[in-house]
């Protein structure tokens, strides 16, 4: 096994900007052109590793 990353993905990071930018998770999807299910796969994966919840579903859109 390798070591448990401590720098976040650019990529990852780039996933948070835009979710936060256009307020939901299928607008990001789209934007960037991946799967909702990557988006919250991978946004989970940054909040594990920076060891912070970046943001939360609502009714209505997200919380970044």
């Amino acid at each position: 096994m390798g070591a448990k990353e401590t720098e976040p993905s650019w990529d990852d990071l780039r996933l948070l900007e835009s979710l936060d930018r256009l307020g939901s998770a299928g607008a990001a999807s789209r934007e960037l052109g991946v799967a909702p299910s990557t988006l919250y796969r991978r946004i989970a994966a940054l909040e594990e590793t920076i060891g912070v919840v970046c943001w939360s579903q609502r009714e209505g859109g997200t919380t970044a």
